[in-house]
């Protein structure tokens, strides 16, 4: 990451570090694949839109956002922005719900920060893939 990240081309790099994972919400317990990047502009970068509520704070470790399809289908009862889901027994508060893509995939992603989720499940600095965004016209 760190030899990417410092070309003159490159505007942004998005470290990912996602694993497949069992969500508790309220007394069901789903499987689901989460997204851990670094979100602080992530959303404005890729043009999603915040349909409800707001994307992480800086340093906020246990918050997430959701996609809408997530919000909506994956349990029973649909999750709203400060609805609490626990992975691993961690609780993490929904803090947005994006606005839909049309895309099912982007839809039912759920998305937190990397340092949590690498923190969780004790994977050190481990990345699974990298986003590089390119300055335009470059």
């Amino acid at each position: 990451m760190n030899l990417v990240e410092n070309r003159p081309y490159v505007e942004s790099v998005y470290p990912y570090y996602s694993k497949a994972v069992q969500i508790e919400f309220g007394k069901e317990f789903k499987s689901a694949r989460i997204l851990g990047s670094n979100l602080e502009n992530f959303f404005e970068d890729y043009n999603f839109e915040i349909e409800f509520g707001r994307n992480l704070k800086p340093n906020e470790k246990f918050g997430m956002v959701i996609g809408s399809k997530a919000a909506k289908d994956l349990f029973d009862k649909e999750i709203q922005v400060g609805s609490n889901l626990y992975i691993k027994e961690v609780k993490f508060k929904v803090v947005g719900i994006l606005e839909s893509v049309g895309n099912p995939d982007d839809d039912s992603q759920i998305y937190l920060p990397i340092d949590t989720i690498r923190n969780i499940f004790d994977a050190g600095e481990d990345v699974g893939f990298l986003d590089v965004l390119i300055v335009q016209g470059y």
